[in-house]
Formats: C-alpha cells, sequence, structure tokens
C-alpha cells in the first residue's frame, strides 16, 4: 500500500481543497478518511463540522463540535461553531452564512504550517502523480460519459408540448420555468453520474404539476440510475430532509451514522433500528428501521456507518442496505 494512503496530512489537504473547489462529497470523505488515520486530529473534525454546516446538516455539525469540546473543553472554534448555530434562526439566514466569508472563520488556521512544507511539497508530487495517472485514463472515462450522453436525448430545446397538467393531485405546484429548470437540472446530473440527486429530481417532478409528457420523459432515466457504494455517492441527504417529506427520496440512497439496536436474523434478511446520529451517543436525530438482505458482522457497541436505500412502508422511512461497516476508532 502506498505510504500516503495512510497520510493524514495526504487527506486532510485534499479535504480542504474539495472543501475550496465545492465539493462537499469529496471534502467530508478525505477529512473522515484523515480521521480514520488519526482520530484525534482536531483540526480534522472542525474542518468535518465546517463541511456538514455548509450540506446544511446541522446536527452533524453540533454532535463534530460537541466532540471536539470533548477532546479540547477550551477550543474556540468549536465554541464558536455551537454559537454561530444557536444564533442562525432561518434557513435563509443560514443559506446567507454559509455563501459568506464569515463561513471560513469556522476553519482552522494553518499554524505552524512551515514544518510541514517538505511533506507538502510530496504530497503535491504525489497528487501531480496521481492526476497523471487518471489523465491516462481519461479516454475510457470519456468513452463512459459518451455512453451515458448518448443513452437518451432529453433536451427541452426543441420541445412544443406543454409543460403543466394541473389535473389530478400533485404535491408540488410549479410554474412552467420551475419545471424547465428542474428538468434540465436533472438531465444534468445525469452526465455528471450525480444519480442519488437526479432520483430525488425525478420523484419530484413526479408528484408535481408537470405535464405527463414530461413525466414520461424524465422517467426513462430512473432505469440508468446505478447503484452507489460509500465512496462514489456524490449526494447525500440527512435525516432531517428525509423526514419531512419521505416520499420526495424514495429510492435515493442515504449515508447515514449511530448507534444499532433491535436486531433480529431471519431467513433471508438481518432487521434492526438505527439510531441516526447517535454514534457519540449525544445527540439523537431519529430512528430508522434497517433491512439488511446479506450476512454481515454487527455489533451494538460500537458506531456503524450504513448505505442504504430510501423506502417507505405505510409512512414510515425504511432503509435497505447495500453496505455495512463499524466505524474505526
Amino acid at each position: 500500500m502506498p505510504l500516503y494512503l495512510e497520510d493524514e496530512l495526504f487527506y486532510f489537504l485534499l479535504g480542504i481543497s474539495c472543501l475550496h473547489t465545492r465539493d462537499l462529497g469529496g471534502s467530508e470523505f478525505y477529512f473522515k478518511r484523515s480521521l480514520q488515520v488519526n482520530n484525534e486530529n482536531i483540526e480534522s473534525r472542525l474542518y468535518l463540522a465546517a463541511v456538514n454546516l455548509k450540506k446544511k446538516d446541522q446536527a452533524n455539525a453540533a454532535r463534530l463540535w460537541l466532540n471536539v469540546l470533548d477532546l479540547e473543553p477550551d477550543n474556540r472554534l468549536a465554541r464558536k461553531g455551537l454559537e454561530t448555530l444557536k444564533k442562525i434562526k432561518s434557513t435563509s439566514e443560514l443559506e446567507e452564512y454559509i455563501t459568506s466569508n464569515k463561513f471560513y472563520k469556522l476553519t482552522p488556521k494553518m499554524k505552524g504550517f512551515h514544518p510541514l512544507l517538505k511533506q507538502f511539497m510530496i504530497i503535491m508530487t504525489l497528487i501531480v502523480v496521481v492526476a497523471a495517472g487518471s489523465f491516462a485514463l481519461y479516454p475510457y472515462i470519456k468513452v463512459d460519459k459518451n455512453i451515458r450522453e448518448q443513452a437518451v436525448n432529453l433536451s427541452l430545446d426543441n420541445y412544443i408540448g406543454p409543460l403543466i397538467n394541473m389535473d389530478g393531485n400533485f404535491v408540488f405546484q410549479m410554474t412552467g420555468d420551475e419545471i424547465k429548470s428542474l428538468f434540465k437540472s436533472a438531465v444534468e446530473d445525469f452526465h455528471n453520474f450525480d444519480d442519488n440527486s437526479l432520483q430525488m429530481k425525478i420523484n419530484k417532478i413526479k408528484m408535481s404539476n408537470a405535464s405527463d409528457e414530461l413525466k414520461s420523459k424524465i422517467s426513462l432515466l430512473e432505469n440508468l440510475i446505478e447503484q452507489p457504494n460509500m465512496v462514489t455517492l456524490k449526494t447525500n441527504f440527512n435525516y432531517r430532509q428525509v423526514a419531512e417529506n419521505p416520499l420526495l427520496y424514495r429510492n435515493c440512497y442515504v449515508l447515514w451514522t449511530g448507534r444499532i439496536t433491535n436486531i433480529s436474523y431471519e431467513e433471508d434478511k438481518i432487521k434492526l433500528d438505527l439510531l441516526v446520529g447517535y454514534e457519540e451517543e449525544k445527540i439523537l436525530e431519529g430512528i430508522v428501521s434497517v433491512e439488511i438482505p446479506f450476512e454481515t458482522s454487527l455489533n451494538e457497541s460500537v458506531p456503524m456507518e450504513i448505505l442504504g436505500q430510501i423506502r417507505n412502508l405505510g409512512g414510515k422511512i425504511v432503509l435497505t442496505a447495500v453496505s455495512v461497516r463499524s466505524i474505526i476508532k
């Protein structure tokens, strides 16, 4: 195994790079990987808390800041983060804060970075090497993208049919321009391989007053959606989002952490309850039923991370797991 794959600084710097390029999924992944290498890395925890806030996942941000205070009771940034959460009273205030320069005041400065300069240069060299390797694979990646581009033509540029159908029942009422914008955004997700965001937008179009023609057109993409894994999942939805409107997220995938309880083994599956957000046994966001259709090792005494597909049974959120792992401490 290359040495940099066990270097917390390597993942830490990648996390910062992703944050500044607005790749929040990548940033979250690399800061988590940094913590797996060194669970006591305070800077990675602070950055991870800030990333969660930028993703509008306030519960996870609070949990991480509280965790930092457990390790460093006088940590100024963790206290500032919790104080900031108390001051934010609405989604508009949150949006304003995370898009302003004030947001970066919640992230640690690179104090004493000069002793790491040599390591930094080595890591930058490694990144260049990795990038060069990726470039060598570009023709194959390009072919895959072209397959998606050629799979189906969903452009509305020449569409002359109806946009709206006000007959029947619908949950979301939108204007024609809003429907076209959402449709275009869904197609962009498809070409960007962000299938989870695509699924949510397909659901929204189907639950809206969009015309039957547009609903049929966008439904063509559902059969082309691919199952993600813990690394390839681009857009993750937090518990609060899903709990507010479970039907909107039907068939989407979520990567949630917490403790597990009420484990029962049946002939073809394992059933359990996931205490979402309760991995540090401080904040409980909610309880979700999980079905695991494969054999796996489970331990109620350690935090778990579950990637699952959302189903709705009688208005209740149920996850069908596709991947389960213990959180490394």
